[in-house]
């Protein structure tokens, strides 16, 4: 059996007159058994092709160059392969992507990752790319620098709620002794310290009519299954006050 395989993925995006196609090339590997015991090809890594190669090179060497700084590979290689067979030697068991949107001009998505190291980890990042060009989209070029501050505040304000209603939660899991007083405290105290301080501007989706900001909760393995909802959803209609004038098309 071969270690890697490869397939090819279409997405056809259509417009009234035209129509682009983008491939995505994913290129498959298989963990180290000392990690995951699987024959399966569970690290699945997308490579984009577009039209556009110019816009191609800038996403496809950014995804690669984000995943070795993630795995710690200091190799000057480009070669996905060597690099994949590394990282999956390493403690990577997983790695799968999600479209959230695509458009003729712009694509949303998301890597799922999974690891092991002292125990099972998950984790995820998003990216937004602009096809025109190649560029990432993050929330600080989205938003408008003069209402930064103002979004930033509606963001936090929507995370409160996720907290407060996740705090609701705790305490009646609390009161039907689903688990105890210090393992309830620990969770409360984890949501006053370690919330907001991991807001990113490159952790968002977008699809047609919703934004989605992500703030993970740095809470300790333990007591992840106590976290709050890490989605904070806001509608594009909504918002759409925000953002800058050179992203706007993008999103029509």
């Amino acid at each position: 059996m071969k270690q890697f395989i490869q397939a090819i993925l279409f997405i056809c995006i259509s417009t009234c007159c035209t129509s682009q196609i983008i491939s995505i090339e994913k290129i498959k590997a298989v963990p180290q058994s000392e990690f995951y015991n699987t024959k399966d090809s569970s690290i699945v890594f997308p490579i984009f092709k577009l039209k556009n190669k110019k816009a191609e090179q800038k996403i496809n060497q950014k995804l690669l160059d984000d995943f070795k700084k993630d795995r710690f590979i200091e190799k000057k290689t480009n070669n996905i392969r060597l690099i994949l067979k590394e990282a999956g030697s390493d403690g990577l068991t997983d790695l799968d992507f999600e479209i959230a949107y695509q458009t003729k001009k712009i694509i949303s998505f998301s890597l799922q990752w999974g690891g092991m190291g002292a125990y099972p980890t998950t984790w995820q990042t998003q990216y937004c790319f602009n096809l025109e060009t190649g560029n990432i989209i993050t929330l600080d070029s989205l938003i408008i620098k003069s209402k930064k501050k103002e979004f930033l505040h509606l963001v936090k304000k929507k995370q409160e709620i996720n907290i407060i209603t996740n705090k609701k939660n705790l305490l009646d899991q609390l009161r039907k002794k689903e688990f105890d007083k210090e393992t309830y405290q620990w969770a409360i105290n984890q949501m006053e310290n370690n919330c907001w301080g991991n807001y990113d501007p490159h952790h968002f989706t977008i699809n047609k009519n919703t934004l989605t900001v992500i703030i993970e909760c740095d809470f300790p393995h333990a007591i992840l299954a106590l976290s709050p909802d890490s989605d904070i959803k806001l509608q594009l209609k909504s918002i759409s006050s925000y953002f800058n004038n050179t992203y706007k098309y993008l999103l029509e």
